[in-house]
């Protein structure tokens, strides 16, 4: 299979090629026998039609995603004035050439960006700034949790920021979301560094925000979306809300199901294979052997910070709650820091996981291995499998 990008660009640019009246470029990708059958004029009657019957034209801007249906077929949606049309695209195998084009009805309703609105808002006592994209009438919730490190609400790196990419992709499909800044980017001051734990530095603002969604906001369904270090601790902070009777579901972005220091361990040697790592691994072993006392502990956490995590398995304890809370897991093909040892522990313990093979840890298309350089290269998110699949976790 060719590159994703490719497609995702080629598509975007016939959604372009239709606002603009540029017909005899609609087909300049497909197949001869394509061209033979869709000349200029005859595209220019079916946009016209198409006009007519959505009562105007969508927005010029093209939509963000691109779907793949499978591993030959792309989608892109086309949010008319009075209906929201799908335009399928089917690719030659291993080709970026077009051997069909129709539109059929969409699955989902597209919601334009004006037609939401982002709401500022200060939460967990006035400590952490919030933005709640919402529009009148959505029910659902997602909370998008951050990985590890300081974090913005937009988990921004470089030119890149993927929630708020995912907060826009799915307000498109109904869906609210809350994003905020991380406890350790906005409030360090209130952490006390030798005597912290992952309660203080993500499970308990997170179940704050569940329980203000609840009930300030009145939302009838909040999902927990983590990402990275979110997602190995949203078992957690299920738990801490009270389970099913404030969480409907949650997703695992690119979480892992290993212990902390183990993926400590693999990804310094990924990215420096011939480096010393030897006061690393020394200091790994002291947490292994629950040495927990003094300095010199991996990423230089307290010693309460690692105790605390000791004997933590978050695909065990979601195992758990699953019969009442959906856990779904959504793993990257190309993430380096979390990897198929960690599928391999989730669907050990019975969780449904979708990979994504073109996907880095960040939730960016690409090719090739990852680096952590690649974070840093303009790319944005690709997040319609994280919407359909949290509706999907719904039931």
């Amino acid at each position: 299979m060719r590159p994703t990008i490719y497609r995702n660009t080629i598509t975007r640019g016939i959604y372009a090629a239709f606002l603009q009246g540029r017909f005899e470029e609609v087909t300049s990708c497909c197949t001869p026998s394509i061209q033979r059958q869709l000349p200029r004029e005859s595209i220019a009657q079916l946009w016209s039609t198409l006009l007519g019957q959505g009562g105007g034209a969508p927005p010029e801007e093209p939509p963000l995603f691109v779907r793949a249906l499978s591993q030959d077929k792309t989608v892109i949606t086309f949010p008319f004035p009075s209906k929201t049309l799908d335009m399928v695209l089917t690719w030659q195998k291993d080709q970026d050439i077009i051997c069909g084009m129709h539109f059929v009805p969409a699955r989902k309703v597209y919601i334009p960006d004006a037609e939401t609105e982002e709401t500022q808002v200060t939460l967990c006592n006035g400590q952490l700034p919030a933005t709640l994209r919402y529009r009148e009438g959505m029910t659902h919730v997602v909370l998008l949790v951050h990985g590890s490190g300081p974090q913005d609400r937009d988990v921004t790196m470089g030119p890149n920021a993927p929630f708020r990419d995912m907060a826009r992709q799915l307000a498109a499909r109904g869906i609210a979301t809350l994003r905020y800044e991380k406890r350790t980017y906005a409030a360090l001051e209130t952490i006390n560094p030798v005597s912290f734990t992952i309660n203080d530095e993500v499970v308990a603002d997170a179940s704050e925000m569940v329980k203000w969604l609840r009930k300030e906001r009145a939302f009838e369904k909040v999902f927990i979306v983590g990402h990275s270090l979110g997602g190995y601790a949203a078992p957690r902070i299920v738990e801490s809300c009270g389970g099913a009777s404030a969480v409907s579901g949650a997703v695992i972005l690119c979480g892992n199901a290993r212990p902390l220091e183990d993926l400590i361990w693999d990804q310094v040697n990924y990215l420096n294979p011939s480096g010393d790592h030897s006061a690393l691994k020394e200091s790994i072993e002291r947490v292994r052997r629950g040495e927990f006392d003094g300095e010199g502990l991996p990423l230089s956490l307290c010693g309460s910070y690692w105790k605390d995590l000791a004997g933590y398995r978050p695909a065990e304890v979601a195992a758990k709650q699953k019969d009442t809370v959906p856990f779904l897991v959504l793993m990257a093909g190309r993430d380096y820091q979390v990897t198929s040892a960690d599928a391999t522990l989730w669907g050990q313990s019975g969780h449904t996981i979708t990979v994504f093979p073109d996907l880095d840890h960040m939730l960016v298309s690409g090719e090739g291995p990852s680096r952590g350089e690649d974070y840093f290269t303009p790319g944005r998110v690709v997040s319609e499998e994280v919407s359909e699949n949290e509706i999907a976790a719904d039931g």
